[in-house]
């Protein structure tokens, strides 16, 4: 079984690539687990869409899209969505109350988003140049497997109804029912169409797209490992870089020779799978693009929220504080703008509290809007200046770590890295199951933790005690850990020799950690760190590289309780 209509790729390099998917696909069973609720025929509210939607079914049996069955165990509606360019549809098949009673699918292999851009290593006066490729009509290629048909299915239509829309006799349109047993239709008799392709608007489509472009990626010679996602460790080697988001793939490259070879293979294997290309939307080897909703350049290194977006999400923050009133529907889709270009600087996301509320409220009608959902909407205006980075931003000279004790206070400890170290050891951040230990601090010297370990080359005597402080009051150790971290910042701050710079941090607490990465925390009593944190990471355009260390081994450890380190032994270095 192929997931794509015409896909010759081997199928050792689609299962390497997203294995649990390949084979949960292959039994209806895996993804529809239990029996579904009887079928209840829907029909179209009026005469007019049912003979729109008579029309389009006709035509999406002529292109192979549909297929017809008599009986089917899943059945949605469909609808229409506007696409971006003007006067033209999608159609969308309305999979919410069946991806609700399917299994979880897994998610996207590798999905690439704004904060993917951040981990590209630019180095100052050296370009990069990027490439892009779009599929056209991408879902039409995913064939469904067989088995799975008949929980895909759409309204019913009436055969006679068919017979005259498509110009077919009753014998071609029984060939394309697949569950005549022998039996031919009759003119007053209802048959379902069925998708023969993965339907956009079911839970598991995204994952099954992404999954396939991934493997054309695989056959063009493309590592993985240099397919960028915020989930995965980004590559040593940044000569060749790539972000896969379903239909649309980017390419960086350092060179144009490398580039050319490698987007004649992924042309090529993009061609052998059977999927179309936009050749319109190629863009090849160029030093400015427009990528993830976000304009990037190589003269300088930056990326920020492409401008016609930017503009129109402008007018729709100073309309919404002009009117003062507006939908939570409304408010919802302007969040999500927001939300998205945030991804290019996560302490934007510490602004968003009560607006939260807001978008959930019901019924969804115009109502006024709340002051203090106009005042975060006010607030994330006025930063949006500040959401261009530079992708060239160098390593602030020191390797720090800062931790917390209620029995003393704060503590914060630097020692001197090589841009190289740093930039190895950055690849750690945030990495679900990855932290670091000090050389001499064996695992037996703590608990065992899940995870996997990375010895760094240092001893904690390497390390010099910045701040050894006293808290001045009593608190959560949480909230002091918030805290340290947030000195450890301010510290930075104080130099602009410091700012514009990727720092990266040793942090023992990972709920401060993993809050700081994101930029925001749903706990009220940490929310004020967070965003003070946020406020100076923004300030001084700093990228924090945050990365786990147990206590055991924090070199910050004894600071925080009041015994500073003497001066640092440098031998080892």
């Amino acid at each position: 079984m192929l997931l794509t209509c015409r896909c010759r790729l081997p199928r050792a390099t689609l299962c390497s690539i997203f294995q649990r998917t390949w084979f949960a696909i292959s039994d209806s069973s895996a993804i529809f687990p239990e029996p579904l609720p009887p079928v209840q025929p829907l029909v179209p509210a009026n005469e007019h869409d049912y003979k729109q939607y008579l029309i389009l079914v006709a035509r999406e049996l002529g292109c192979g899209k549909l297929r017809l069955r008599r009986h089917v165990r899943g059945l949605a509606s469909v609808f229409a969505a506007a696409k971006a360019t003007e006067g033209r549809q999608r159609k969308i098949w309305n999979g919410a109350q069946l991806s609700a009673l399917a299994a979880r699918p897994p998610p996207p292999h590798r999905l690439a988003n704004p904060s993917s851009l951040l981990d590209i290593h630019a180095e100052t006066g050296k370009p990069l140049y990027y490439s892009k490729r779009d599929a056209e009509t991408f879902f039409d290629t995913l064939r469904l497997p067989s088995d799975l048909q008949d929980f895909f299915a759409q309204p019913p239509l009436l055969v006679g109804d068919l017979l005259r829309e498509t110009g077919l006799d009753l014998a071609a349109l029984s060939g394309l029912t697949d569950d005549t047993a022998g039996v031919q239709l009759t003119d007053s008799e209802f048959v379902f169409p069925v998708h023969v392709v993965w339907p956009m608007g079911f839970s598991w489509s995204s994952a099954i797209a992404q999954g396939t472009t991934l493997a054309c990626v695989a056959a063009a010679g493309v590592r993985e490992e240099s397919v960028l996602s915020v989930s995965h460790k980004p590559p040593s080697d940044q000569s060749e870089l790539c972000l896969v988001a379903t239909d649309d793939t980017v390419f960086v490259h350092q060179t144009l020779d490398r580039g050319t070879s490698t987007l004649q293979r992924f042309d090529g294997a993009l061609a052998a799978a059977g999927i179309p290309r936009k050749k319109s939307k190629d863009i090849t080897l160029v030093e400015q693009i427009t990528v993830l909703g976000c304009d990037v350049s190589s003269r300088p290194h930056m990326a920020e929220p492409s401008q016609t977006k930017l503009l129109r999400c402008l007018a729709c923050c100073l309309d919404l504080l002009r009117t003062k009133s507006a939908s939570p529907g409304a408010v919802n889709g302007l969040l999500g703008l927001l939300q998205w270009f945030s991804l290019l600087q996560r302490p934007m996301f510490g602004v968003f509290d009560q607006i939260y509320e807001f978008v959930r409220r019901e019924p969804n009608v115009r109502q006024p809007v709340p002051c203090n959902v106009l005042r975060e909407i006010a607030v994330a205006t006025s930063l949006l200046p500040l959401l261009s980075v530079s992708l060239d931003r160098g390593f602030h000279e020191q390797l720090l770590a800062c931790d917390a004790a209620p029995e003393f206070g704060f503590g914060v400890s630097a020692v001197s890295s090589s841009k190289q170290e740093l930039q190895e050891l950055s690849r750690l951040a945030e990495r679900r199951g990855d932290y670091v230990r000090l050389h001499g601090c064996e695992q037996s010297s703590g608990p065992c933790r899940l995870g996997f370990p990375h010895r760094l080359r240092y001893q904690k005597s390497d390390f010099r005690t910045v701040i050894s402080s006293r808290a001045r009051w009593a608190a959560h150790s949480g909230i002091l850990e918030g805290h340290a971290l947030l000195l450890t910042i301010k510290r930075l701050c104080r130099s602009r020799a410091k700012h514009h710079k990727k720092v990266v941090v040793l942090v023992d607490a990972k709920a401060v950690l993993g809050a700081a990465a994101k930029g925001r925390t749903s706990a009220p009593g940490f929310r004020g760190v967070i965003r003070s944190i946020g406020a100076h990471v923004l300030s001084c355009d700093l990228l924090l590289r945050l990365i786990y260390i147990p206590s055991e081994s924090n070199p910050a450890d004894e600071p925080s309780r009041g015994c500073k380190f003497s001066q640092p032994n440098n031998s080892r270095r």
